[in-house]
């Protein structure tokens, strides 16, 4: 059978490495070898009992600084990797470079998010973007995560993410608020909810709604309520699985703003898979991945209209029928996809 090492970086239970846990789980049932390259941290030591399946095998990697730790890393690669392929998740990276060259390695990378869309000084601009084009000449299979960026290169896979959280077999209580779930911090969208919301208060409307996570804007859009007298937004703060789980299944109705930027487009949001997961109507602006992620759950809104008047407007309609079975955004689809690229 096939082998699979996937690289990692620093707290395997970050949310970014999902895909890594859960694709590299289902492979491994299949019967394909699976390594994971991983920090060798308190934290990764730790978890990797609960993250990573029985059946994979485990190299850790001391963290050392600088080029030490990059030669450590590069020669316990070297002697450890004994799989046909290695998995650069997501997106070209400084590290995976520098762990990388040299080797004879069969690279496949995937993008997502691409940095070479994102703002940044001119320095960190040449380096998304000469990073952009190693990977791009050395990996031999490439993998969109969007059919967006997958558009602007055809010669790319398209395996987009996959649900994350456990399947539910809860009945929901229905309650009577909005949630939204996402990172407060730039560039991301969410200050559409919070101006829209100070926007309907001056017409007298003050819908409920949730807010779901941290980051380093939570402050700043505390304080915006409280001087604005936004008392109908709660900050939840960043909810455990099950948690954040329960509270999407029983709101009303779900929030994912979206500006129509290229790094819109070319996102594969998570956040939309718990969404659609959750089986609760999602208010969204349609932008990038977003139909294909939510189908039937989608309540569509123009890049133009305020996402919080369509959440008023909303709240007036009868609820929409939602569809009994949930799309298969499973990792076991996913898994059909990613080795259907290596047979083509």
């Amino acid at each position: 059978m096939v082998g699979f090492t996937f690289l990692t970086y620093g707290d395997i239970s970050s949310a970014a490495y999902n895909r890594a846990k859960l694709l590299g789980s289902e492979l491994a049932d299949r019967g394909h070898r699976i390594q994971y390259v991983v920090d060798q941290s308190p934290e990764n030591i730790r978890n990797i009992f609960w993250w990573a399946s029985d059946k994979s095998e485990i190299i850790f990697v001391k963290r050392k600084p600088h080029i030490v730790g990059v030669l450590h890393r590069r020669i316990k690669l070297r002697k450890s990797i004994r799989n046909n392929f290695l998995i650069v998740q997501l997106n070209p990276h400084i590290k995976a470079f520098l762990s990388l060259i040299g080797l004879r390695s069969r690279i496949i990378c995937e993008w997502d998010e691409p940095p070479i869309f994102r703002n940044g000084s001119n320095i960190e601009k040449y380096l998304s973007k000469f990073l952009h084009e190693w990977f791009l000449t050395q990996s031999e299979y490439k993998i969109s995560c969007t059919k967006y960026f997958q558009s602007l290169n055809p010669e790319f896979a398209y395996v987009p993410h996959g649900y994350y959280l456990p399947i539910s077999d809860r009945t929901p209580v229905i309650g009577n608020y909005a949630a939204y779930m996402g990172n407060l911090q730039s560039p991301w969208d969410h200050d559409l909810i919070f101006t829209g919301a100070l926007s309907l208060a001056s017409r007298g409307v003050k819908p409920e709604v949730h807010i779901i996570g941290s980051g380093i804007e939570l402050d700043h859009w505390k304080r915006f309520c409280l001087e604005n007298s936004l008392n109908n937004i709660h900050f939840l703060g960043r909810l455990g699985d099950l948690e954040m789980q329960v509270e999407l299944e029983n709101a009303k109705v779900l929030l994912n703003p979206m500006r129509d930027t290229i790094l819109n487009r070319t996102r594969c949001s998570s956040k939309l898979l718990a969404y659609a997961q959750s089986g609760r109507p999602v208010i969204a602006h349609i932008v990038g991945e977003v139909e294909e992620l939510l189908g039937s759950f989608l309540v569509g809104v123009q890049v133009d209209e305020p996402i919080m008047d369509r959440l008023a407007r909303f709240l007036n309609e009868v609820s929409p029928d939602l569809p009994s079975k949930i799309i298969d955004h499973s990792y076991k689809e996913r898994a059909n996809r990613f080795v259907s690229v290596l047979l083509n």
